[in-house]
């Protein structure tokens, strides 16, 4: 598994407070209540905690020193294995935002292309819209996310926006949206691709370019 952002940030580094916080959510999910914590798993991959653990400030509540009896017990001691862990449970209970941008990042930019021909954007804004990933590399695709957890209501907008400015465009979305995402752009000029439940990207369709 990789977390590319956060490895480069925190990996092998001890930061005793935050795997205190990690394995507090990691052992109520593993006796099972995963359910009751998507709000903290998101937490965690979070700009601003990131923020704070870049300026070392622990003055967060997910960093209690209560904690660190519990987190040695679990025989855990970096942020880059708790985070490992914590990610896993996201990919299986709550696949977000944070998980569809972290498969793109590691199978388009670093799994087809290079990251040294090619550059990629998160949150790239567009007229009134802000595309989710961007991928540079001689032509330029915009790919934008619609997670289970969103709907379609802003999308008509999101892709007149983006065909504004790119000539490809792809929605990147799991199993349950394929059919309506092909029943309602399946004669168009824009992609549609699946994160499967096993974290493969599959093309259902890809995107045609708009430039003549």
């Amino acid at each position: 598994m990789q977390i590319p952002i956060f490895n480069l940030l925190f990996g092998g580094v001890g930061s005793t407070q935050y795997s205190i916080a990690i394995h507090i959510v990691l052992v109520s999910i593993e006796g099972g209540g995963a359910h009751m914590y998507m709000g903290a798993f998101n937490s965690f991959f979070s700009r601003k905690l990131v923020r704070s653990l870049a300026d070392l400030d622990f003055s967060q509540p997910v960093f209690g020193e209560e904690y660190i009896n519990l987190m040695l017990s679990m025989g855990c001691h970096t942020v880059g294995d708790g985070l490992a862990k914590l990610y896993s449970f996201l990919c299986k209970y709550h696949r977000n935002e944070y998980v569809y941008k972290n498969e793109l990042f590691n199978k388009i930019l670093l799994g087809i292309h290079s990251p040294r021909t090619s550059t990629a954007f998160e949150e790239f804004a567009i007229a009134s819209s802000i595309a989710d990933f961007i991928v540079l590399n001689g032509s330029a695709s915009v790919y934008e996310v619609k997670t289970d957890l969103d709907n379609f209501q802003r999308l008509e907008a999101q892709v007149i926006d983006y065909y504004s400015a790119f000539d490809r465009v792809t929605i990147v979305c799991g199993p349950k949206s394929i059919d309506a995402l092909m029943n309602r752009y399946g004669d168009s000029p824009l992609g549609i691709l699946e994160l499967t439940d096993r974290k493969t990207l599959h093309w259902c369709k890809k995107p045609d370019s708009v430039v003549d």
